[in-house]
């Protein structure tokens, strides 16, 4: 009886200990699964980590690419403002300088007039009663030297006039909103170019403006030789004058002299030479006809040199105005050009949307096939383990690497980590096949790598397709052959079963121990191992974030250089507009 309670006590006991290591076993399971769902969630963290630092990093981006934009901005504005207060600058120079010449034209016609009138009433009364050998021959020299320097004045005003104020039908400086056109659209090569243009124009303005100055003062000599002229005739009408008076005095005396000797009635018969009497009078009238004559023929020479002055004048003015009309044309042509351009990049941005859209597409659907080919070579890799288990077999290393890195031994260096499941989600994938493309030159880069998008290369998701179905193919060639194992030690169990005693319990029971504990050594090395590929793959995208900080920073730093560059060139331009605008501010003051 004593034996039989012991031997109940120790089934009891036995049974207790089944309980207890049954509900160990399962504690461990849950463990072990609580384990994997862990580090799951590590992985996640460590995903949704990554891609918080690369979306902090694209807002910095995006932010400095803003900020960027809007100092641009603000200098275009900036540029468009100084231009428009340049010309206002220019417009209200130029009508006080028409005001100005308007005021000038005014008095000097009105001088004009008043010497011609002078001029005229000196004449008709100096030369009423003489009359010339050439009058038959010649014309009127008075009447044509006054309509010569009335049409003279009239072609120097009108010269004035369209060299002052801009024509309708000329091109001229464009108003605020055509330069704020012009400073938006075209490039910086075009402006620079546009600028040194508008500096050779300028330049020969200033040359035309000094001939101008020239002919002006060739004019005013004229004009002072002329008045010189004047003063001689005035002078030799006054003489004129006198010696009229003079003569009838004379007449006077005469007339009282012949009464005196009638009444006297005394014979004398001598000649006395008189001062005053005729034959003076007449040498005084020849002497003074010969300087009218020459006085003529100053005339005639100032007319010509006033003739050659202003066929120069019109000359410059046509040369002046053909290059203004080339200038135009040129303007237009590149305008023509900048439109065309414009409308090039416009198409190719709408092909490379299209194309973009067309990636995007068939990267969701490459995703869609490759998460469902991870799902299924997990699903044959738990399968394989399991039938392992069962067999009272350790899993094969081959499998298990397979499982955990996402490759088989024959996959190279270059395309390690490529593969594994656990960087074949969306968001490491992309980390990932941008660290290939940076690093290793073995594949072209892709058109649509250079947009912001989501989507990589997809000329290298479909290299990953075919490594997954690689790995199934020989996943089912490993668990057909545990497969095959397990019938042969089926087999073998039941012949044992049929041949062979019952087995002992307590060796059953050490073996259920020993596959447990070798089943927690496998689950524990696996861990391991998607633990070393976990910190892997987060040191391999820290390194690729590294280095594309790296080239962002060296780019956006060679963009500042560049920016400061252009901005130095252009406030040099603008220092040297500055000069040039004030030049003319100071040649028009002075004028």
């Amino acid at each position: 009886q004593v034996n039989q309670n012991l031997e109940i006590q120790r089934a009891r006991l036995r049974d207790d200990i089944k309980e207890y290591k049954f509900r160990e076993a399962r504690l461990l399971q849950d463990y072990t699964e609580l384990e994997e769902e862990n580090i799951c969630l590590q992985k996640q963290v460590s995903v949704l980590k990554q891609n918080q630092a690369s979306l902090k990093h694209e807002i910095k981006r995006l932010e400095e690419e803003t900020e960027f934009l809007n100092s641009q901005l603000e200098d275009a504005i900036r540029l468009k403002e100084i231009s428009e207060r340049q010309l206002e600058e220019a417009l209200e120079t130029l009508k006080t300088e028409r005001e100005q010449k308007n005021n000038l034209r005014k008095e000097l016609s009105h001088y004009m007039n008043i010497n011609d009138s002078m001029y005229n009433s000196h004449l008709n009364i100096s030369l009423d009663g003489l009359k010339f050998s050439d009058e038959a021959t010649e014309p009127n020299n008075d009447e044509i030297m006054n309509g010569f320097e009335q049409n003279c004045l009239s072609k120097l005003s009108n010269g004035k006039n369209s060299t002052s104020t801009p024509k309708k039908n000329e091109s001229f400086p464009p108003g605020p909103s055509l330069v704020s056109d012009l400073l938006s659209e075209l490039n910086i090569s075009e402006i620079q170019k546009l600028k040194q243009q508008l500096v050779q124009m300028e330049r020969e303005k200033v040359n035309l403006l000094t001939t101008l100055q020239e002919s002006q003062k060739q004019l005013e000599n004229t004009r002072g030789a002329l008045s010189e002229q004047h003063e001689k005739v005035g002078r030799l009408t006054e003489n004129l004058n006198a010696m009229k008076k003079l003569q009838v005095s004379k007449e006077r005396q005469s007339a009282l002299d012949n009464e005196k000797d009638r009444d006297s009635h005394e014979d004398g018969d001598y000649y006395e030479v008189d001062i005053n009497g005729p034959e003076i009078l007449e040498c005084k009238y020849k002497v003074a006809v010969a300087e009218i004559t020459d006085l003529k023929e100053e005339l005639k020479n100032l007319k010509a040199k006033c003739k050659e002055c202003e066929s120069k004048y019109e000359e410059e003015k046509s040369r002046y105005e053909t290059e203004s009309q080339a200038l135009t044309e040129k303007i237009t042509s590149l305008e023509k050009s900048s439109r065309h351009d414009r409308e090039q990049v416009a198409r190719l941005e709408k092909e490379l949307k299209k194309v973009s859209d067309v990636a995007g597409e068939t990267q969701g659907s490459l995703s869609v096939a490759q998460d469902e080919l991870v799902t299924f070579s997990e699903e044959l890799a738990n399968l394989y383990h399991h039938v392992c288990m069962c067999n009272n077999e350790t899993p094969n290393r081959v499998m298990l690497d397979y499982y955990k890195e996402g490759k088989g031994g024959r996959s190279s260096p270059e395309t390690k980590g490529r593969r594994s499941p656990i960087l074949l989600s969306k968001g490491l994938l992309t980390i990932e096949l941008g660290k290939t493309e940076n690093g290793s030159g073995d594949s072209s880069p892709s058109p649509v790598s250079s947009l912001p998008s989501p989507v990589s290369d997809p000329r290298k998701e479909p290299m990953n397709i075919y490594n997954l179905i690689a790995i199934i193919r020989d996943q089912i060639k490993h668990l057909q052959a545990a497969v095959d194992r397990t019938t042969e030690l089926s087999r073998q169990r039941v012949a044992t079963q049929e041949l062979g005693p019952v087995v002992d319990k307590d060796k059953e029971a050490l073996m259920e121990e020993i596959l447990k504990l070798k089943s927690l050594l496998s689950t524990k090395r696996e861990q391991i191992a998607t633990l070393r590929t976990v910190l892997k793959a987060n040191k391999q995208t820290a390194e690729v974030a590294l280095a594309n900080l790296k080239s962002k920073y060296e780019n956006e730093k060679a963009m500042v250089t560049e920016t400061m560059m252009k901005l130095r060139n252009e406030l040099k331009a603008l220092k040297e507009d500055a000069a040039t605008f004030s030049s003319l501010r100071a040649m028009f003051a002075t004028r």
